[in-house]
């Protein structure tokens, strides 16, 4: 679950919660989500059809319990809880954007009160609680240890689980987290100075292509 892609729902639920637009726009909002979602999807299979990787014959796999094993040594449940406390900052992050936008499309909105305030955050805490409900059910971790299943052989999740029972692959566990928050202001910035020249070429080519098409008479 990519953070970003928490900004369009959370403009639609604050469009919702606090009657930010038209009707109108609600519906926009609601339609524009779910094109996103069926254009990601869309690109998810095709991705998917490229990648070459056989199946792994059935005499070969790995056991539920074998996965589930697994699962406890990469400490998922844990993961998943930091990544949606991280969700919840960004979901959180884009509500109060949208609603700043709007503030500012229409200074004499009211602010909200500390009364509201404190209803959208209980809101807020109590979305995230379902939200994660949903991501732990079986529904959604079913088919992901399906697939762990039907690509990994028993004898390759038995020596992933190893090394991360071990004391190494612990620490990598407890400081990967930490270890990417670190890097990611220098590796943005570093990519954004490389992909603004590209961005700049590309615009370049696309002016001359249209320059180089006749007009129309």
């Amino acid at each position: 679950m990519p953070l970003q892609s928490l900004a369009r729902p959370a403009a639609i639920l604050a469009t919702l919660l606090f009657g930010i637009g038209s009707l109108q726009a609600q519906e926009a909002a609601r339609k524009s989500n779910e094109d996103q979602s069926a254009a990601m999807n869309s690109v998810l299979a095709k991705m998917n059809e490229q990648m070459d990787i056989p199946e792994v014959p059935e005499d070969q796999r790995a056991s539920r319990e074998q996965i589930d094993k697994l699962f406890d040594s990469l400490r998922l449940r844990d993961q998943l809880d930091k990544t949606m406390q991280m969700a919840s900052m960004a979901f959180k992050a884009g509500i109060e954007q949208a609603i700043e936008e709007k503030k500012q499309k229409n200074p004499n909105k009211k602010e909200l009160t500390p009364q509201e305030q404190q209803q959208f955050e209980n809101m807020m805490s109590e979305y995230m609680k379902k939200l994660a409900a949903v991501i732990y059910s079986d529904d959604v971790m079913n088919p992901i240890k399906s697939a762990y299943q039907r690509y990994l052989t028993s004898s390759d999740v038995e020596g992933i689980t190893a090394f991360y029972s071990s004391p190494a692959g612990k620490h990598l566990l407890e400081r990967q987290t930490k270890i990417g928050l670190a890097a990611a202001p220098q590796m943005m910035a570093a990519m954004q100075a490389k992909i603004q020249p590209l961005m700049a070429q590309m615009q370049a080519n696309l002016d001359a292509a249209k320059k180089a098409v006749p007009a129309s008479k």
